[in-house]
């Protein structure tokens, strides 16, 4: 679902679709998939699929992925504390 969601995103193969990368990178992180929680939260930064950016929405996700063992939500995760 993650890398699916990444094909969404990015319009790799597919037709570009930030609604569709959003349902996908939700549902594999409500099962746990650290990339998924990763990519949700920056879509949740940059407002990307989403009705406006959300900067704390942003770093609960960074935080769960990082919780998760994602090992760039912990450069995002300071970056959100500096901006805060």
């Amino acid at each position: 679902m993650a890398c699916l969601g990444d094909c969404f995103l990015t319009g790799e193969g597919v037709e570009q679709n930030y609604l569709k990368a959003i349902e996908l990178f939700r549902r594999a992180a409500d099962l746990g998939e650290p990339n998924a929680t990763f990519n949700l939260g920056m879509c949740y930064l940059r407002g990307l699929g989403v009705r406006e950016a959300d900067r704390n929405k942003a770093f609960a996700l960074f935080q769960r992925a990082k919780e998760l063992g994602q090992p760039l939500a912990i450069k995002l995760i300071a970056r959100c504390n500096a901006n805060q």
